[in-house]
């Protein structure tokens, strides 16, 4: 191997650390981004999330599994913690069993946001 061909290699090694450690440093950060801790509560977490589009905008679904029947005043203030993002409208389902809130299963409740800003009742 000539010395130019050395030198290359070495340059190399010598910066590979320095990459794998920005880029575990970007993926921390882009996953802090994706699941932020509002995700979760006293009784209940999001276990899954779905983009939609309404109005050529995009929206986010919540569905979260809570391990009580909560009052309306309760799943409004879930709803509220959920959905403080920057998302056009957002559809916030709640599931009473954890193994359902995949999707796989009718939610238990559902609150669907039709006016950006307004929460709305759950059905």
């Amino acid at each position: 191997m000539s010395d130019e061909k050395k030198k290359k290699v070495t340059k190399y090694l010598f910066a590979a650390p320095f990459a794998i450690f920005f880029a575990v440093i970007l993926i921390s950060f882009i996953v802090s981004q994706v699941t932020p801790s509002r995700l979760s509560g006293d009784g209940w977490k999001v276990e899954s999330l779905q983009s939609y589009a309404r109005n050529g905008k995009k929206c986010m679904g919540y569905r979260v599994y809570i391990d009580h029947r909560a009052d309306n005043s309760e799943l409004k203030e879930i709803y509220k913690t959920v959905t403080d993002d920057s998302y056009y409208l957002h559809t916030v389902w709640f599931y009473l069993k954890e193994s359902s809130a995949d999707g796989s299963d009718s939610a238990w409740r559902t609150m669907e946001e039709d006016i950006k800003g307004r929460v709305p009742n759950p059905d």
